[in-house]
């Protein structure tokens, strides 16, 4: 339940995860193995960011594929894959 706990909070100031924290309230007593209310927690509260993730790293890899395809130079292919790594765990964090 600390755990449980520190999540919220930690997740707290942002809000694609109030939804997911509400329901985690709601069955918050109903769950006795702690086990079970941290993989629910991990469902409530994370799979929101997590599909923002994706969608975040779809995105950087149809942009990375578009400048590979057309640049006609190696470096600027790695320059941009460097960049656009940099851009991702920045937006990610």
């Amino acid at each position: 339940r600390a755990v449980v706990d520190e999540l919220s909070a930690f997740v707290a100031a942002k809000p694609e995860t109030a939804a997911g924290r509400r329901a985690l309230a709601d069955l918050r007593d109903e769950i006795i193995d702690g086990g079970n209310l941290v993989r629910l927690a991990e469902t409530e509260i994370l799979g929101p960011l997590d599909a923002r993730a994706k969608v975040m790293i779809l995105e950087a890899a149809k942009r990375v594929s578009l400048v590979t395809a057309v640049s006609p130079r190696a470096l600027v292919d790695v320059a941009y894959v460097v960049f656009e790594a940099g851009r991702l765990i920045r937006g990610l964090s």
